[in-house]
């Protein structure tokens, strides 16, 4: 049983979770019978749980029943690396599910590259998928992305993280157009 964002629920609920997790019964609504049930549990949050106990919203007996192992998976922008690899996996579930043909450029790589994403992983996967179909293109550039994705202002100084698709020739086409728009805004 996979249960997201077990930090959000209600201070009841998560009582009645911990009684099924000690006891291993439950009672389906508007039964009268409890059922035992033999099942693994994976709690997933993005809260700091160990910060939440302390401010009195989670219960620290429940945290100890479901903390048998801790994985902490680090936020997308500080996993840059695995950006491009993770935007053409999307971007291929995305063409196969609209059944389009479309292609990343490697600006546009960049361009996710530099991005925060918010929402993590599941950000990333809106934002190709919502590339994908509202393009009438076949190559995806980095302007294609201005509606859908935030738009950050990269350092010029920062370097991109190499992968497969990485084009320099792009790349430095784009830092001189950026350094190109800077000049021309302070000249005016």
């Amino acid at each position: 049983l996979f249960l997201d964002e077990v930090g959000e629920l209600p201070m009841q609920m998560k009582s009645k979770l911990l009684r099924v997790l000690e006891n291993g019964v439950i009672t389906p609504i508007g039964a009268e019978e409890s059922h035992s049930v033999n099942t693994r549990v994976v709690a997933a949050t993005n809260r700091d749980i160990e910060h939440e106990i302390e401010a009195g919203n989670f219960r620290e007996d429940l945290y100890y029943r479901l903390n048998m192992a801790e994985v902490t998976l680090p936020p997308l922008r500080s996993r840059r690396a695995d950006i491009p690899r993770l935007a053409l996996h999307f971007l291929d579930l995305s063409n196969e599910e609209f059944g389009q043909d479309v292609r990343l450029s490697s600006r546009a790589l960049i361009r996710l590259q530099n991005t925060k994403f918010p929402g993590n992983i599941r950000d990333l996967k809106n934002i190709v998928g919502r590339a994908v179909l509202l393009t009438d293109k076949e190559v995806i550039e980095p302007e294609d992305l201005d509606d859908i994705a935030p738009k950050e202002e990269a350092e010029l100084e920062a370097s991109p993280v190499l992968h497969e698709e990485f084009d320099l020739k792009a790349y430095l086409d784009d830092i001189r157009q950026k350094l190109y728009r800077k000049a021309l805004e302070k000249a005016s």
